[in-house]
């Protein structure tokens, strides 16, 4: 680790923007601007170490970084490249693009996109007996039921008169009404008794036929049940394909890796779910944003929110906190778009070098993963 550089004071300019839970930047007044929160305490270390007073600077654009054209960056790395910043003070996602751009920090931490939208609403209790079975179930079985009944009847009135010109003795041992028809179809549904016989085999066929589609439809009715009553409603969109699928509208931030890997020409990583989400964003289903402010007034509205885990999981927890633990939504980790996040510096920097290696100090002595445990409230990030 260099200790032998010496600031003596030097002002830098680091580059920021607010980006919740990883920094907060406010603006003091109309010239400068002050910084709090995981990426800050880093700064502040290296401010120490190296002896050296800073200012910030945001951007115009508040982007993290996009390529436009292939020749012009935006945001945070535009600053580096147009000599506006001499180091820019937030995770920033490594692509093979920004690294051709300008020099990266040691690694913060890694990190993929997830999806974040409404938690599915608990059925009342008035729905819950009806809800195992679909609409078109429970009409089958009342049209199959009121059948049964009349076709029931119809053969034990049939037997009856077929078998009272061959025997003098009549052929049931009870008469049948068509009352006690409908009370046999019914009882068996409801797993109860029945006190009444015959001695005519089709007729005994056709209730042992009932009887067994009744213990079949009761089982499953009580499997499902239980399942209902026991589980969560399952969440659908489990994957990009799925998201698409299910026609979902969604959004994400501008500005950020992803941002401008969604609208690259040619894509090689990640083709498939790329292409997926490129052709829902030209078919108006995607939605890009300004800000993670405008983010839970979509979510409401049924939007999914497309973003980094660890921003969602800080999401979920401040939700969590203002509802007194009933959170709204869900956030599930796609696995998608895996990357490694650091700090930057522009090609050649003096500063880059020394800050790296400052920085990974920092992480092996477990102070990174401290503040990601404090402002990201996350226990089990991959550094």
């Amino acid at each position: 680790m260099d200790t032998k550089l010496n600031l003596k004071g030097r002002k830098l300019r680091i580059a920021s923007l607010k980006s919740f839970p990883f920094q907060d930047v406010r603006k003091t007044d109309d010239y400068h601007y002050t910084g709090e929160g995981f990426s800050f305490e880093i700064v502040k270390q290296l401010s120490q170490h190296f002896n050296f007073t800073y200012d910030i600077v945001v951007p115009d654009d508040l982007d993290f970084g996009v390529l436009i054209n292939g020749t012009r960056w935006t945001g945070l790395i535009g600053m580096l490249l147009n000599n506006k910043a001499d180091m820019v003070a937030s995770p920033l996602s490594i692509t093979q693009e920004r690294q051709n751009a300008v020099t990266f920090s040691s690694s913060l931490y890694k990190d993929s996109l997830g999806l974040m939208f409404t938690r599915p609403k608990t059925q009342h209790n008035n729905e819950a007996l009806l809800a195992p079975f679909t609409n078109t179930v429970w009409i089958s079985v009342a049209v199959i039921a009121v059948a049964m009944c009349l076709v029931l009847y119809t053969l034990i009135y049939s037997s009856k008169c077929l078998l009272s010109k061959k025997v003098r003795r009549p052929f049931m041992k009870d008469t049948w009404t068509l009352n006690d028809c409908a009370w046999f179809v019914y009882s068996s549904l409801m797993k109860q008794g029945f006190n009444k016989t015959t001695d005519f085999n089709p007729v005994r066929i056709l209730m042992a036929a009932w009887w067994i589609t009744c213990l079949l439809l009761g089982a499953f009715y009580t499997a499902n049940l239980t399942a209902f009553m026991t589980t969560e409603t399952s969440v659908t969109d489990r994957s990009i394909e799925e998201l698409i699928r299910s026609g979902r509208k969604w959004i994400f931030r501008k500005g950020t890796a992803f941002s401008d890997y969604l609208f690259k020409e040619s894509i090689a990583e990640h083709e498939n779910d790329f292409s997926l989400l490129k052709k829902s964003f030209m078919r108006g289903n995607g939605m890009m944003i300004d800000s993670d402010d405008e983010v839970i007034d979509f979510i409401k509205k049924g939007y999914a929110y497309i973003q980094e885990m660890n921003v969602l999981n800080y999401m979920i927890f401040e939700n969590s906190m203002e509802t007194n633990g009933s959170c709204a939504f869900n956030a599930i980790n796609l696995h998608f778009f895996e990357h490694t996040t650091a700090f930057a510096f522009p090609k050649g920097s003096r500063y880059a070098s020394p800050f790296s290696e400052y920085i990974e100090f920092l992480r092996k002595t477990g102070l990174v993963q401290k503040w990601m445990q404090q402002y990201l409230l996350s226990a089990d990030v991959e550094i």
